[in-house]
């Protein structure tokens, strides 16, 4: 666990390179140190297999004026060594995760994962989780988004391509995983959780010797590791299209300018890794969409300020703000302050896209049966319940098809960027009729023009299931719209 050592006025922090055998950590370390110009210590080896751990220590970078100090350790792969593993990684401050890119070896991939996983959901603070695609030089290298979908976690993850074997890919994954980590550690300091104790070894040597007294009394259960390494947080140097145009924010953004801590951070990286073109809207606000992997970022126009400390301000009550809504919100959200043109800062908004109800209402015309009219009332259900939960609660100013989704417990949530500043009073909600008349006709018209021998077992769909629901009025709107169309 991070802490802050007193003796030498050092943060130490922890890393540890987790993943299954032979996937390619301790080839990582190698690489890593000589890249950092600094030596590694391995504790022991079996036919080139780690049954210990490999150890680098190495001192560089700042955190509030304190130099960092980072132990890297790697975890042994091997099932029969599993409670070395656990004690390593119940003490990582960031993980990093390397896999073997070969489609035969997902399954140990995943298996070792999901370990992983459950290790880290168990700390009080998020660990920060890079997975590292090692041996990406392959020919049958599994693709990255076949390898994303591979972990199925529902969740961005933050991944990055290595061939560890020629330290390519090695140095960028150990920065965003230094990243994440401090990111840990601001979250913790905020807490009052960050410990301020030297650490409890020094080196590989006391590292082994802590291991294997633990094991000689608990059987197999090891204890503790500490990690470091260090790299000082920079920022991009800001290349604008032209003098107004800010550039979106990357993965470069130091520690304390993401939220949330973790996991925002891991939606930066995600989200930079796919093209985004900005654009200004009449209201001034910056958009853009990414052309793939579904991102949506945005920067009103009021979210621009002279130096870091008034940005830093307005992150901390935006992300207040974010937080009381959480449960209203849709998930993978992260706000980030960035420079921007002429020495500013400029906040910003990413939101992954979700499934939305103008997405459930493409999917309803489609339907056979009653399930097509069943699925038109869930949603103008949704969306009536949306003006209470959303609208006149004053999470957003306005809700159309497109920025309501449904959350995994049934409820709607908004899904788009949220207003900034955020509403301070509660927006008159619009009638449901209205909403039938004007924005779910517009749509079904939509969808019917490109599937026009619909509309007939459509209207049969909307009787049957206003029938078993008592919506006749609703039911009725309905079919003269779509009549009139």
């Amino acid at each position: 666990m991070a802490r802050i050592d007193p003796e030498r006025a050092q943060l130490v922090v922890r890393l540890v390179y987790d993943g299954p055998a032979q996937a390619g950590k301790t080839t990582s370390l190698r690489a890593l140190a000589q890249s950092l110009g600094t030596q590694i210590f391995s504790a022991a080896e079996e036919d080139g297999r780690t049954l210990y751990f490999d150890w680098v220590d190495y001192v560089g970078g700042l955190f509030e004026g304190m130099p960092i100090r980072c132990q890297i350790v790697s975890a042994p792969g091997q099932t029969v060594l599993e409670n070395r593993r656990r004690m390593l990684l119940a003490t990582a401050d960031a993980v990093v995760f390397v896999v073997d890119s070969l489609p035969e070896r997902m399954p140990d991939n995943r298996r070792s994962y999901a370990i992983l996983r459950e290790i880290a959901s168990q700390q009080r603070v998020a660990v920060g989780i890079v997975i590292q695609a090692n041996k990406r030089d392959l020919r049958d290298a599994i693709s990255l988004d076949d390898l994303r979908d591979a972990f199925g976690s529902g969740l961005s993850l933050a991944m990055t391509e290595a061939v560890a074997e020629r330290g390519e890919g090695v140095r960028e994954t150990f920065v965003l995983a230094i990243r994440l980590a401090l990111d840990r550690v601001r979250a913790l300091w905020a807490d009052g959780l960050l410990d301020a104790r030297a650490p409890e070894v020094e080196s590989g040597d006391q590292l082994l010797a802590m291991i294997v007294e633990e094991e000689r009394k608990t059987s197999g259960v090891v204890f503790d590791v500490e990690g470091e390494t260090a790299v000082t947080p920079h920022v991009t140097e800001h290349v604008a299209s032209d003098e107004s145009s800010p550039r979106p924010p990357d993965a470069s953004i130091p520690p304390g300018l993401v939220w949330p801590p973790v996991q925002g951070r891991v939606i930066v990286h995600e989200a930079a890794r796919h093209t985004i073109s900005i654009a200004r809207d009449d209201a001034g606000t910056w958009r853009g969409v990414s052309t793939t992997g579904g991102w949506q970022i945005s920067s009103p126009a009021a979210a621009s300020f002279p130096d870091l400390e008034q940005g830093r301000e307005a992150l901390i009550a935006w992300a207040r703000w974010h937080v009381a809504a959480t449960s209203r919100l849709s998930p993978e959200r992260a706000i980030v302050l960035a420079p921007s043109v002429a020495g500013e800062w400029r906040l910003w908004q990413i939101v992954r896209a979700s499934r939305t109800l103008r997405d459930l209402c493409r999917e309803a015309v489609r339907m056979r049966g009653r399930a097509a009219g069943e699925k038109l009332f869930e949603i103008i259900d949704l969306r009536a319940q949306a003006n209470e939960v959303l609208v006149e609660s004053g999470i957003a100013g306005r809700v159309t098809l497109e920025v309501i989704a449904q959350s995994a417990n049934g409820a709607p949530v908004y899904a788009g960027g949220a207003d900034y500043p955020p509403p301070a009073q509660p927006v008159r909600a619009e009638h449901d009729a209205a909403f039938v008349e004007h924005e779910l006709l517009a749509s079904l018209r939509d969808e019917l023009a490109a599937a026009p021998d619909r509309l007939s077992d459509l209207l049969a769909s909307i009787e049957s299931a206003a029938a078993l629901r008592g919506r006749t009025d609703t039911a009725l709107r309905l079919r003269r719209g779509l009549l009139n169309t």
